[in-house]
Parts: C-alpha cells; structure tokens; sequence
C-alpha cells in the first residue's frame, strides 16, 4: 500500500528529471503542487502523456473512471492499484491500456506495529532525489462538463527491506526508458505489467520519522528527517 508520499520537489527540478520523455508541457506554475505530506484527496503533480506530448499537470489522487455515474454513487475512489490485476480489473483496466502515469516523489511512508501509536518510516531509494512510481490516470467529466483528472498509484509485493515494515510497496520505475516505456500510449500493456515489480532491496533505505506526519495538512522538509 502507499497511503502517503512526499515530494517536495520545486517544478523546476521535475521538468528537468524528466526532459527525456520530450519537453513536458506544463501548466502554470501556481496550479502545480509540491509537498511533504501528500494525503488521499489531495492535489499532486502528475507526470503524463497523450498522443503527442508528455506533460507535468495537477490531478486528484484517487482514481474516478471515466464511466463513473456520478461520484456520489462510485463506491470507492480508489488511492492504489495492485499491480498483479489492475491490467484486468474493472476499475483500472482501461487506464492501464490508455492512461499510465508516472508520480514524482521523494518517497513514501508506512507505519509499523500492530496498533497505535504506530511508529512512520520514511521509505525512499538511495542516491536517487526524484523516484518515479508507476501510475494509472483518468479524465471524468463531471455532470456540468467540468473535467476530474484523477490518479492511483500502482503496488507490489514489498522487498525484503520495506517488508519488516509492509507488505506492499509502490511499484518504482527502475530507469529513464522503463518511465519512457510506461508513458506511451503506443506500448503494450502486456509490456508494461514487466516494468511492475518490486525495485532491488539493496537500492532502498528506510528511517524512524517524527509521528507529525500523522496530521494531514501538516507539510514540512523536517518530515522525511530521521527521528533524533
């Protein structure tokens, strides 16, 4: 699972991780959200590509599809994708054949223990800044035409070095042609499952965090810092 994420990346620091993918189109600057503490209902910076450019935009986290009647009857709006069915499953199946989308983070957290207080870590990979988590998007137009752009982010089984503390982590995209892949609309779905596995144990590095993470709405650096 991946239920909270930093990113805390300025957008010009994104533009340039991702200038292989063909010089991002962007939105303005004031509409594009960085953070620490990225929470399920929040606005984030979204990598993705449609027929003819890449682009670095806002979306929702937590997946509408765009055959959704009205957002009051969707059961569910879903924050992550299990890699192993998402290619198959109703609710994903068509944005992972059209809709894949790459989500800029610093890293993630996930909490250990068997009840609270439940002790965060701050789960990221070393020597890399800007990690790219594999991820699925959707355009739903809203009964007034607006438009809801909204995204998930895709799991896998933990490796041995996040599974002391989850189960589950975000599929991490492993290289510049893996992330060039992912985004295409043109490639194969059968394809981009083979880019969804754990990332190497040995590349990922974890710490004891400040339990301030807990409050959504509370965005700081001191937030991924190892506790003391």
């Amino acid at each position: 699972m991946c239920g909270r994420y930093a990113q805390g990346r300025a957008i010009p620091e994104l533009l340039s991780r991702y200038a292989h993918l063909g010089g991002l189109l962007v939105a303005t600057e004031q509409t594009l959200l960085t953070g620490y503490n990225i929470t399920p209902g929040a606005y984030a910076t979204v990598v993705f590509k449609d027929a003819v450019q890449a682009q670095l935009g806002p979306m929702r986290w937590g997946l509408v599809p765009r055959w959704a009647k009205s957002l009051e009857t969707l059961k569910s709006k879903p924050i992550n994708a299990r890699s192993e069915t998402a290619d198959t499953g109703p609710m994903f199946r068509d944005a992972f054949r059209s809709g894949r989308c790459i989500v800029p983070a610093m890293g993630f957290y996930e909490w250990k223990g068997a009840k609270p207080p439940k002790q965060p870590y701050f789960i990221y990979r070393k020597g890399q800044d800007i990690l790219s988590f594999a991820g699925l998007w959707s355009r739903w137009k809203q009964p007034d035409g607006a438009e809801l752009v909204t995204f998930a982010i895709l799991t896998t089984a933990a490796n041995e070095a996040v599974k002391p503390v989850h189960d589950r982590m975000p599929c991490i995209l492993q290289s510049e042609s893996e992330e060039a892949e992912w985004v295409d609309p043109a490639s194969k779905p059968a394809r981009c499952k083979e880019l969804l596995r754990p990332c190497p144990a040995d590349e990922i590095a974890l710490h004891p965090v400040s339990t301030a993470v807990n409050r959504p709405g509370y965005d700081s650096p001191e937030l991924i810092q190892p506790l003391g």
